[in-house]
């Protein structure tokens, strides 16, 4: 990719394999993807741009107003809707949205939950002697030959995984601490299914405890005041309505903060009396035995900040919690449905006809 070759050599690295479907295709590359590219352009953001401006005070000069953004986005913020009022007590205006700091390193952890069950795949099958993603990967070289290389090409792989399978059933090679029952392989596949599963679940609670609130419903509470979530952006364009500011991710948040400044007063302190001594304000001198201190007042400033990122960070956590339902869903399903023909061998015994005669079909449309 030109300019990101970082970018590039994650998408390469996360290329699609041969021995997946596309449920588990939806899980380690989609998402995985998904999420990487969100954190780099959210970080991109946050880190050299400008994540947060605040309305500050007319007598900030210079760098004060700089100052400011750069405590409100590492420091105390909290949010206060239009229609209520500033709390008075100081304890009620904890740090209550820090989560938007972190947003990136989320992503990118999830994207790294997201690719893991994939990463144990994929090492652990190649410690099995069968070997499933060369098997697949040639077959898939057989599948476009044509003539007597094919029909050769084809023997030698049959004979291949026969001999292969005879080697696992008679119990003489293995590398895996499993049983040495010839279901390495298969085994692996399903802890791997069942990592996916896991995985996805992980996901809600996590954000569910990143985002510190309900998650879990957090999408159907949206989808609802919008009646629908199927094209509630084009409903927005067309009526002219303003998403509604949620406290999940607020756009307008508040934030304190404390500067010290010299007082006008001096306290001076004479040991020897009827000493005279010339003090200038602002100043902490010593004439023999005239000491003079400065003290230091402390203001505290309630400012106005806008994080035009909450807006991009609402709408992508809006389109991933659906997207999570989906992935979910299918993933489930395909656990289940895997675990059945693997260990129902009836289930197996149909599925590998149903491919046979799904190759038959192929082969007579293609002579047709």
């Amino acid at each position: 990719m030109l300019g990101f070759p970082f970018i590039a050599d994650f998408i390469q690295r996360v290329k699609p394999l041969e021995v997946t479907d596309s449920v588990d295709f939806m899980n380690y590359y989609c998402t995985t993807l998904l999420l990487a590219m969100a954190a780099f352009a959210i970080s991109a953001k946050q880190y050299f741009g400008s994540p947060i401006q605040c309305w500050v005070p007319m007598e900030f000069r210079g760098g004060w107003e700089k100052y400011t953004e750069d405590y409100c986005f590492i420091q105390n913020s909290y949010y206060v809707s239009m229609e209520e009022e500033i709390p008075n007590e100081l304890h009620k205006r904890n740090d209550q949205i820090s989560y938007y700091r972190w947003v990136p390193v989320v992503q990118m952890l999830q994207a790294l939950m997201f690719f893991a069950p994939n990463y144990f795949w994929n090492a652990c099958c190649k410690q099995t002697a069968i070997q499933p993603q060369a098997i697949v990967k040639d077959a898939k070289k057989i599948s476009m030959l044509r003539g007597e290389n094919r029909k050769d090409e084809v023997c030698g792989l049959a004979e291949y995984i026969s001999e292969t399978v005879s080697i696992f059933s008679g119990r003489r090679f293995t590398r895996l601490p499993f049983p040495r029952l010839g279901k390495n392989a298969t085994v692996l596949y399903l802890l791997t299914k069942l990592f996916y599963v896991m995985n996805i679940v992980a996901q809600f609670f996590l954000l569910n405890h990143f985002l510190e609130e309900n998650f879990l419903l957090w999408g159907f509470q949206v989808a609802l005041r919008f009646r629908t979530f199927t094209l509630f952006v084009l409903g927005d364009v067309i009526s002219r309505r303003e998403w509604q500011e949620s406290s999940v991710f607020p756009r307008v948040i508040m934030c304190d903060f404390e500067d010290h400044r010299p007082k006008h007063i001096l306290i001076v302190s004479v040991c020897e009396p009827h000493q005279t001594a010339y003090v200038y304000e602002e100043s902490e001198i010593w004439l023999r035995s005239l000491q003079v201190r400065r003290l230091a007042n402390i203001h505290r400033h309630s400012v106005q900040c806008v994080i035009m990122l909450n807006m991009i960070n609402e709408k992508f956590y809006f389109f991933l919690w659906f997207w999570f339902l989906i992935v979910g869903f299918c993933t489930i399903v395909n656990f289940f449905y895997h675990l059945i023909v693997m260990t129902v061998p009836r289930a197996r015994m149909r599925l590998v006809l149903w491919n046979i005669r799904k190759i038959e079909w192929e082969v007579s449309a293609f002579h047709f």
